[in-house]
């Protein structure tokens, strides 16, 4: 088990929520901004009509469909980076004496863990970020429960590296 691979795997699914919700927020505030007056409405909330007159779109609802799937795909990205650090556990060839030095790493990240946990919940506190905070249920209990999120893939990941039959991967 590289010993990184537990305090990156939070670390992407922090900076992925952070841009996520961030985005939303931006997203959000700039939803119904008018561009110039003298040629109309320009905001992304207002309906547009094709020049044949047949199709009629407003920006804002690709956006917000676009928001709704990143909650999903944030829980996919959880999942996904939790079964690729089992296979490549797996898959590497490891001495069990690391296994000691990896139960450090996996303590080490549950010390780090709740500062990011905390700081995701202080940027969902601030004024600006209100509407996002419920925009992403999801996302917010992967990343209130980031210890506990880490600390599931650090034993699975501990379980596939040293868990294995001696010698390594069947191939």
């Amino acid at each position: 088990m590289a010993f990184g691979d537990v305090i990156a795997f939070g670390m992407t699914l922090f900076v992925c929520a952070i841009i996520i919700v961030v985005g939303y927020a931006m997203f959000s505030a700039t939803a119904s901004i008018n561009v110039d007056s003298t040629i109309g409405p320009i905001g992304i909330n207002n309906t547009y009509t094709s020049p044949d007159g047949v199709t009629t779109i407003r920006p804002a609802e690709t956006g917000e469909l676009i928001f709704q799937a990143l909650d999903w795909i944030m829980v996919f990205i959880t999942v996904a980076l939790i079964a690729g650090m089992f296979i490549s556990g797996y898959m590497l060839p490891s001495h069990p004496v690391f296994a000691f030095i990896s139960f450090f790493a996996i303590l080490i990240w549950l010390w780090i863990a709740p500062f990011f946990s905390n700081i995701f919940l202080e940027v969902m506190q601030l004024p600006v970020m209100s509407t996002a905070a419920n925009a992403f249920p999801l996302t917010s209990t992967v990343i209130m429960n980031l210890p506990l999120v880490g600390l599931i893939a650090g034993v699975l990941m501990g379980v596939a590296t040293y868990g294995k039959a001696p010698g390594g991967a069947p191939f």
